[in-house]
């Protein structure tokens, strides 16, 4: 077992808030230029098949990380690997804000893709540490709250910041920004140790996951659930800034700050999902996000602002109420022995198929529009129905027969 978590003398509610916030650091890396997407395309004179390449450049790398982020997290503790997060994106993001081309970009997403890949296995293995079952819902929705509050600020702020300065200067501030918070997180916070004397294997602890079919089948619906999760999400949040500036005429600073609407209300989201997912039924939030993502990517397609701004709210709302009940059922099911690497695995799922959707998009838009990628984006939500259907009847066999992890 993992020694010592934290050296702040904080409560429970206290080590989640903390860790939230750098939490939301790690997403606002991946989300601040969205505002920006259309500015670069201009400036460098692209074609939408080379912004969504380079915004996939990120994406792709924030997926392949996690796997060896979910190891070294097992070996070699969380306060290294979280702080080599936020260090690591910081410095993508001061390379995107130098004078440069193209190439310097790619760069820039690339090193912010594998910095923020770092962070999500050994957070989740810590919130899973530090909770119990009874409230590992309510940890995995505040961390996610708190993620959405910083969120909110990112889009809005490097809008802002294009709008006055340049949007160099915002790929400036967010890496100036994560510098500090990489510094006070490795003050505040004690080292963990490797969790034993003996280093463990890649596979160490797994075999006897491999040969439980029925877990092994659990596993492999909340994985496939996950990657559904990760397109729709990376395309939605991807592109839908400048879906508001290409095809609904709204300037960048506006469509930073409706994008930032949606992380705001995508906390909500997240205490949602959480409380529902301890007190009522892990399936339950992603029911309820796979139903209302539907609904909004049909209300942000009409012509009416009204629909579009309401379609945003519950697409925000959506997208992030199952996040902390998909959290949960990989932490129920498994020993926390093996958390960093199954949470390794889920991440490279997740942002693996997440960052087919910029490239994906991209094409998509550039050769037909929005509207077909949104459509796309629907069609493969819809096919989330039959996964939900298989995990419910896992759940209720695996609770007829209940295992101790």
């Amino acid at each position: 077992m993992v020694k010592g978590v934290v050296q702040l003398k904080s409560s429970f509610y206290g080590r989640v808030g903390f860790l939230s916030f750098i939490h939301g650091l790690d997403h606002a890396f991946l989300m601040f230029s969205s505002p920006l997407l259309i500015l670069i395309l201009r400036d460098l004179d692209l074609d939408y098949a080379a912004l969504g390449t380079l915004v996939s450049v990120a994406f792709f790398t924030y997926g392949i990380g996690a796997l060896p982020a979910g190891f070294l997290s097992d070996r070699l503790g969380h306060k290294w690997t979280i702080t080599a997060a936020i260090a690591l994106a910081s410095l993508g993001a001061l390379v995107g804000g130098l004078p440069g081309s193209y190439p310097t970009l790619a760069v820039s997403f690339f090193l912010i893709g594998l910095g923020t890949s770092l962070y999500h296995p050994p957070a989740m293995a810590l919130l899973a540490h530090i909770s119990t079952p009874e409230n590992r819902g309510l940890a995995m929705g505040l961390h996610g709250v708190g993620s959405n509050l910083v969120m909110v600020a990112a889009p809005a702020l490097a809008g802002g910041i294009a709008t006055i300065l340049h949007w160099r200067a915002a790929f400036l501030f967010w890496g100036l920004v994560g510098l500090a918070a990489a510094a006070v997180f490795w003050r505040l916070f004690e080292s963990t140790g490797s969790p034993s004397n003996t280093e463990p294997g890649p596979l160490a602890g797994l075999a006897a996951i491999l040969q439980d079919r029925d877990l092994v089948h659990t596993l492999l619906i909340v994985f496939l659930l996950t990657g559904i999760q990760g397109f729709i999400w990376s395309g939605t949040f991807a592109y839908m800034a400048t879906y508001l500036q290409d095809v609904r005429n709204m300037t960048v600073a506006v469509s930073g700050i409706l994008a930032g609407i949606q992380y705001g209300v995508g906390a909500l989201g997240h205490l949602v999902g959480g409380y529902m997912a301890d007190r009522n039924s892990r399936i339950l939030p992603v029911v309820i996000g796979t139903t209302g993502a539907l609904i909004g990517f049909g209300l942000i397609l009409l012509p009416s602002n009204a629909a579009l701004l309401i379609g945003i709210f519950i697409l925000g709302f959506s997208l992030f109420v199952k996040q902390p009940a998909m959290n949960t059922l990989l932490a129920d099911a498994v020993p926390k022995e093996v958390h960093g690497r199954l949470y390794g695995v889920f991440f490279i799922i997740t942002n693996t198929i997440g960052a087919l959707a910029p490239m994906f998009g991209g094409l998509i838009i550039g050769r037909f529009s929005f509207t077909a990628f949104f459509l796309l984006c629907s069609a493969i939500t819809f096919g989330a129905y039959p996964l939900i259907l298989l995990m419910r009847s896992a759940l209720t066999a695996r609770e007829a027969s209940p295992r101790t992890p």
